[in-house]
């Protein structure tokens, strides 16, 4: 599950490096680069606090890389920044930018990516290996590219949400379950949905989600979404039941919502049905939970799903669309026809 620390005061700072510090050393990093990894996240921080609105710095083990990989993601409300590049060089600052530590965070990263938009706010990726002195990045072998964020409501430990992204010979499953209200009751019907999908391997996303109501009876229900991503056919194949979103972005298309069916796995499921799109090599998907709105715009990002990790467009959305009241999950894949394995860029 995702750490988030909320930059709203100068005491944010510290506790950003702190809990940036402790998780490298969960990850097995060293002594020293476990001080490199608090620097960085310490940067990020006092950017935010310094010349923007406030933000969140989030944590967490990268979803899907061979590790150990910290992630790290500093999301603010500031101004954005017009000549970002200028920003990756250390030592640089301008009042009302993100300014000065980025060239520091992408000297001490093993990867670092940004997307910023004027007036809606900058955000930066930070990704550590347990190396010391990481190689200046090269392009990846092309590989599936997956930004996760998931956060529970406020005031719980527990997440009733869940996701999983599993891949096999012929594609990649990926599903996104958020239970019924919040707490342990949530998690465990999240988790049904989850540690169920390993079992039926094989069917398509509509019979799984008939299973999926059987075997959730016994628990408070769930919504859920399953997205197939064929590479045999070609094609991404969509069911959902209840408030989670999916939605697919291709650059001659345009993004299409995918609407689900009403009901909830376990308590009342209509016939679902599926809803098939192209997969070419630029689709992008988009699943999140009811903890973040769906009536984003990607007229408001230029540019943010073209040319940018996955993880960027994940950070962007959850900044600007999360309810702040209930359990939050968003999952972005990009790259759909390439392996889920490789490189950690």
């Amino acid at each position: 599950m995702t750490r988030r620390v909320v930059i709203d005061d100068v005491s944010a700072v510290h506790e950003a490096r702190r809990a940036a510090a402790q998780l490298a050393a969960d990850l097995g990093f060293c002594e020293v680069r476990r001080e490199q990894v608090a620097i960085a996240a310490s940067e990020l921080a006092s950017n935010a606090h310094k010349h923007t609105r406030g933000g969140d710095v989030y944590l967490q083990p990268a979803p899907h890389l061979p590790g150990p990989v910290l992630e790290m993601i500093a999301a603010d409300h500031g101004p954005g920044v017009a000549a970002f590049e200028q920003c990756l060089v250390d030592g640089y600052s301008t009042t009302g930018t993100l300014g000065a530590g980025l060239g520091a965070v992408q000297r001490l990263a093993s990867y670092c990516a940004a997307y910023s938009c004027p007036e809606r706010g900058t955000v930066v990726l930070a990704r550590f290996t347990a190396q010391l002195d990481p190689p200046m990045w090269t392009p990846p072998v092309r590989r599936l590219d997956v930004g996760a964020l998931a956060l529970p409501a406020p005031g719980e430990t527990i997440s009733g949400d869940a996701y999983t992204i599993a891949e096999d010979p012929d594609g990649v499953t990926v599903a996104v379950a958020d239970g019924l209200g919040h707490g342990p009751d949530a998690a465990e019907a999240a988790r049904t949905v989850i540690d169920s999908l390993s079992e039926l391997t094989g069917l398509t996303p509509a019979e799984q989600l008939r299973e999926l109501h059987a075997r959730l009876r016994s628990t408070r229900g769930a919504a859920a979404a399953i997205a197939r991503i064929d590479r045999v056919s070609r094609t991404v194949r969509i069911a959902a039941v209840g408030n989670v979103t999916c939605a697919v972005w291709e650059p001659d298309q345009g993004l299409t919502r995918l609407a689900g069916r009403p009901g909830a796995l376990g308590i009342r499921l209509s016939k679902p049905f599926e809803q098939v799109v192209p997969l070419t090599p630029n689709t992008r998907l988009v699943l999140h939970s009811d903890g973040l709105h769906n009536r984003w715009d990607l007229t408001a990002y230029p540019g943010l799903f073209t040319g940018h990790p996955a993880a960027l467009t994940a950070a962007t959305l959850f900044r600007d669309c999360e309810r702040g009241r209930d359990d939050a999950t968003v999952v972005v894949l990009g790259a759909l026809d390439a392996p889920l394995h490789g490189d950690f860029g």
